[in-house]
């Protein structure tokens, strides 16, 4: 081809007809040459190979990607200019004695420059010229400094193309087909799932010196009674393991490393040096040597942890150029890396993820306590006899306060000592915290790994509790919450042990306010309550009180006597709803009056509440319930009149009511008015009844009452009011009162009211009288009928029972009171007594008398109770002839065989005075349906002795089970309507009757049930299917009717038992009497074995037939 160029570009042949060869030496070919194909080979070729430092750890030179790997062949170099941390390559080639040969100088011209030079490098690329190409080519890659190269530290140019990577036509006896040659064994496409795509030829990755230190903080006691300094001691046996990631380590290999027992190796330890120097104390260092850049797997013994640049190492971590720090000074004695060979490295500080605790506990004298029970996130240690605590070795423990554990779990206990407990995980807040720390705070102590912390601790001696439980609930037994509740010693000192956080207002739960302000607890959502209460003095009486706002309670204060240790359960109360009082005060000009104080005061107790009218002259007074109230009015200067009808005076209030009242009228009141507009005497009546102008009064009481308590109020408020009763005086501006004494018999009181100006005085007395003691009425008397004609008389001892010395009884005289009294034969603590003709010559049966019973003291006869009776007779019943038919047979027998008699009878010489009423009945109601009787009820007239009533057996359908039934019939005297004396105290109780039974009447049965079937089961082929059978014929079926016949039957996993589940399984067989066969299905179960018990049985009008049942039942097993 005249057009051939002489350039070595490759490619360069023309065709012939004949074959032929001919070898390009890069000049043109002849161009008069007679030749077929002629190839031209290039007798020296170009070699082209890529050096990059490996970065993304993954297989193949990435530079394409991100941040990936880096071409190049240096990272590093001195200040000479040199590479100290890189790769360079040499060539060598290949013969049969010798694979290090190396290339002619002539040839590869390495040292010379300009266009004489054959080797250049540029951004991590080698190019290599003027290579002979029937050479068998290779290169190798040294390290320069410390790096490990990557997959592989030599590649052929001249065999194994796909291994080596090789592109192009090769060396050797592949050479002389292209001009350029490259290796390119880690050009991969999509390995892991990254398109790398470009030449790689030799990697390297760095390496760096990877040391550790290992060291825990301890404190111990000192030989005296605290402690020594903290320090560092050494562990043996703590392991540091790095191992490479795959996929992120591409050249790192695993290391190990244990701390030894010794600073420098003995017989039979290992170390982590490949080559020993007594540079390191084994102890507490962990040399690695150089490893690799890339990630490794980070595996430490348990309860250990690393750090390095001051952060936390967790599972992985990446050995790489950012982690590398100046370790001069961590040499030799001071660090884990040798001095002289190392002056950069990768630093591991090893140290526990555990801490200690330590400190003393002291008693508040300042003594110290012994044996205490120290326990710090679950480690448990006992205080020694100076006080002295360490608590080692405890780990972090999660809590609701902070999830990563930032708050530790502590508690102190001794026996008679407080507990004191920080328990971050409860659930109120106000309860997590209880230590003091060392700051004065306490909001927990937190968790500082390889840190001891010191915590000195008083504990105080422990109250001596019991414990109060209840439940306060509503009229309709219903929870209150909300209820506060506050417990006091005799001595009126608060005593409440555990007093309550009340989270809804941020502050404990309290009642009262300064100086008066008592813990209390309060009731929940249920109403329950639970109190720790101080026991100041055992045996002594504690006063538990309810309260709460709008409410009053039906005992307003529960007193318990307790001693250390009680329980008491039980202590409830009743929350009543207040009522509302309202009404209004208005001037003489009908106008609302302001600023006036109305006062509601309670008849039966010292309590009162009042309110003060508003602009409008209005007021609403909030009351407890169950009491009668006094509504007065009161300001300075006037008077007032009551409201018109009169209902602020004795007004009757229950519990949730509203009462209104009415109008209280004004009139201004002179300066020198001196009466009074109100007087009470509590308990006791005014006699005459309290008005302004009447001075004297006199008020009586009974013996138990031993004070009663006068309120006098002053027409004007300003007036003086003086109360005296013997040397006791109480004075008031407007009203005062006084708590009086009371002895037997007569106490003059008496009542100075003072005007405003002075100028008037008016006095007034009341003389009360306290009753001399006498008993009560006795309470519940009786009257028991006797044998011939007496009466029996019993009762129970009165309430007031000071100083009784007997009883009398008396029979009523014929203008119905009672008669002659006569002494009883009864003790004081109560009894009966006989009344027969002796006593009484008027008793007889059937006729009544009143009869009266007393207690006496001394003289002094008490209240007498009555009752009205009558004797009675004693009734017997017996029924003949004993045992009747079920139905009357008349055509084989001439007697009615199906009815007999129960006779009544009086005892001999028992006749009564009137006509007596006797009931006759069946004694089991569930018998009733089997008899009829004639009539329920008999009359004997004065002087009868016998009666009697025809009684019938029913005829029913229904088999007697289990034999013949038997009734028994019962008589008792009708007990007329019971009269006694209408006392509120007292209850008395008619004569009692004794009832009397007949014996058995059997009646013989005459209905049959069905008897049994006799039952079998058969499979249907393999299925769950079984064919129930049953053999029955007709005499089976015994008397009930042909139309209420059928057949049932019922299954079960297991025995059938006589209950109502059980019963409910009869279902009825469908197609009517002639059927024998029903499908049932019994399931197979899934494991082991079941089985199955069916039964079926005849069901007539006259009873369910005995049932038959598949014998041994129907096993299925599971497949």
């Amino acid at each position: 081809d005249a057009d051939q160029d002489d350039e070595m570009d490759g490619s360069e042949s023309y065709e012939t007809v004949d074959a032929v060869m001919h070898t390009h030496t890069g000049l043109s070919v002849d161009t008069e040459m007679d030749a077929g194909t002629v190839t031209a080979r290039f007798t020296t070729q170009t070699l082209m190979v890529s050096v990059y430092r490996e970065v993304d750890q993954a297989p193949g030179f990435t530079g394409n990607i991100g941040t990936g790997d880096v071409s190049a062949t240096c990272i590093a170099y001195n200040d000479d200019d040199e590479c100290v941390t890189g790769v360079e390559l040499e060539l060598r080639h290949e013969t049969a004695g010798n694979r290090r040969n190396t290339i002619d100088p002539a040839v590869w011209r390495w040292d010379t420059s300009g266009s004489d030079r054959t080797v250049w490098v540029d951004k991590g690329v080698y190019t290599f010229k003027n290579l002979p190409t029937d050479l068998n080519i290779f290169v190798l890659a040294d390290e320069i400094g410390h790096v490990e190269i990557v997959p592989t530290d030599n590649l052929a140019a001249y065999e194994d193309k796909d291994a080596n990577g090789i592109e192009g036509s090769g060396f050797g006896s592949e050479g002389g087909y292209g001009h350029t040659v490259s290796l390119c064994p880690s050009r991969k496409v999509d390995p892991t799932g990254q398109d790398h795509g470009e030449c790689g030829s030799f990697g390297f990755v760095p390496t760096h010196t990877v040391a550790a230190h290992v060291k825990k903080m301890i404190v111990q006691k000192d030989n005296d009674d605290g402690f020594r300094a903290e320090r560092a001691v050494n562990v043996t046996g703590v392991e540091l393991g790095l191992t490479p990631v795959t996929g992120k380590s591409i050249a790192g290999e695993a290391e190990s490393a244990t701390t030894l027992e010794s600073p420098v190796r003995s017989a039979g330890e290992s170390s982590s040096s490949s080559t020993w120097a007594n540079e390191v104390d084994e102890r507490q260092d962990l040399y690695f040597g150089r490893m690799a850049e890339g990630v490794y797997g980070v595996s430490l013994s348990d309860n250990w942890a690393a750090v390095a640049n001051g952060a936390g190492i967790g599972r992985e971590f990446r050995v790489h150029e950012g982690a590398v720090m100046d370790v001069t000074a961590l040499t030799g004695g001071a660090g884990p890396f040798r001095p002289g060979d190392d002056t950069e490295g990768v630093y591991f500080e090893v140290r526990p993820t555990t801490s200690t605790l330590y400190g003393i506990v002291l008693d508040e004298a300042d003594d110290p306590l012994e044996d205490v029970e120290v326990t710090v996130n679950g480690v448990t240690v006992m205080t020694d006899i100076d006080g002295r605590y360490i608590v080692p070795d405890f780990s972090r423990v999660a809590s609701r306060a902070s999830r990563t554990g930032g708050k530790l779990y502590v508690s102190f206990s001794l026996d008679g000592y407080d507990t004191q407990r920080d328990d971050p995980n409860n659930s109120r807040s106000s309860r997590r915290y209880q230590i003091t720390d060392a700051d004065g705070a306490t909001d927990g102590i937190d968790f500082e790994a390889n840190d001891p912390q010191r915590l000195d601790i008083v504990l105080k001696e422990s109250a001596m509790l019991a414990t109060v439980t209840g439940t306060v609930t509503d009229k309709d037994g219903d929870p209150v919450s909300g209820v506060d509740l506050t417990v006091v010693n005799e001595d009126g000192e608060d005593v409440l042990h555990n007093r309550q956080w009340i989270s809804a207002i941020g502050a404990y739960c309290t009642v009262g306010e300064g100086d008066d302000a008592m813990n209390c607890r309060r009731t929940g959502d249920d109403g329950t309550y639970e109190m720790q209460v101080r026991v100041t003095d055992d045996d002594e009486d504690y006063t538990i009180t309810p309260s709460k706002n709008r409410y009053y309670f039906d005992n307003t204060d529960e007193v318990e006597r307790l001693e250390v240790g009680d329980d008491e359960d039980g202590v409830d109360f009743e929350a009543l709803r207040q009522s509302r009082i309202r009404g209004a005060v208005k001037d003489a000009d009908d106008n609302g009056m302001a600023g006036v104080t109305v006062t509601a005061t309670a008849q039966g107790r010292d309590y009162s509440a009042s309110d003060e009218t508003n602009d409008n002259g209005r007021f609403i007074i909030w009351v407890d319930g169950d009491e009668r109230y006094d509504v007065t009015a009161m300001k300075d200067g006037y008077s007032f009149t009551d409201p018109e009808d009169g209902d602020n005076l004795g007004l009757r209030v229950d519990d949730d009511e509203t009462h209104d009242i009415g109008t209280f009228v004004a009139a201004a009141v002179p300066s020198n008015v001196s009466t009074l507009s109100g007087l009470t005497v509590t308990p006791g009546v005014l006699d005459p009844a309290f008005a302004s102008d009447e001075d004297e009064y006199e008020a009586e009481v009974g013996f138990n009452v031993t004070g009663t308590r006068v309120v006098a109020t002053a027409t004007s408020s300003a007036a003086t009011v003086t109360i005296e009763a013997g040397e006791n005086e109480e004075m008031g501006t407007g009203s005062a009162s006084m708590d009086v004494e009371l002895e037997v018999g007569d106490t003059e009181v008496t009542i100075t009211v003072e005007s405003e100006d002075g100028t008037t005085e008016t006095e007034y007395t009341v003389t009360v009288t306290r009753k001399a003691n006498a008993p009560s009425a006795v309470r519940n008397l009786k009257a028991v009928s006797g044998a011939t004609q007496s009466l029996t008389l019993t009762w129970e001892t009165p309430q007031n029972v000071a100083g009784l010395t007997g009883y009398e009884y008396s029979v009523n005289s014929t203008d119905g009171e009672a008669g002659t009294w006569v002494a009883a034969t009864a003790t004081p603590g109560g009894g009966s007594q006989t009344i027969t003709t002796t006593e009484h010559a008027g008793i007889q049966n059937g006729l009544d008398h009143t009869y009266w019973v007393r207690a006496v003291i001394g003289t002094a006869p008490g209240a007498a109770t009555s009752i009205t009776a009558a004797p009675w007779p004693t009734v017997t019943a017996a029924v003949a002839p004993a045992s009747v038919a079920e139905a009357d047979n008349p055509v084989t027998t001439n007697v009615q065989e199906d009815t007999t008699r129960v006779t009544v009878s009086l005892t001999s010489g028992q006749a009564v005075y009137s006509a007596m009423r006797v009931r006759i009945g069946v004694v089991d109601e569930d018998d009733a349906a089997l008899v009829s009787l004639a009539a329920t009820e008999v009359t004997f007239n004065a002087g009868a002795t016998e009666a009697s009533v025809l009684v019938t057996a029913v005829d029913n359908l229904t088999d007697a089970t289990g034999g013949d039934p038997t009734v028994n019939f019962f008589a008792e005297i009708v007990e007329d309507e019971v009269e006694y004396d209408d006392d509120a105290d007292v209850t008395a109780t008619a004569p009692e009757r004794d009832r009397a039974v007949t014996t058995d009447l059997t009646i013989t049965d005459d209905d049959t049930a069905p008897t049994a079937p006799v039952v079998t089961a058969t499979q249907v082929g393999t299925t769950d299917v079984y064919e129930v059978a049953w053999t029955f014929t007709p005499d089976q079926w015994g008397t009930g009717a042909t139309t209420s016949r059928k057949f049932q039957y019922r299954m079960k996993a297991g025995d059938f038992a006589d209950t109502s589940a059980d019963n409910a399984l009869w279902m009825d067989v469908t197609g009517g009497t002639n059927v024998r066969t029903v499908n049932v299905t019994l399931e197979e179960p899934a494991t082991g074995s079941v089985t199955y018990n069916i039964q079926v049985r005849a069901v007539t009008d006259a009873g369910n037939g005995a049932a038959g049942a598949v014998s041994g039942g129907v096993t299925r097993t599971a497949s």
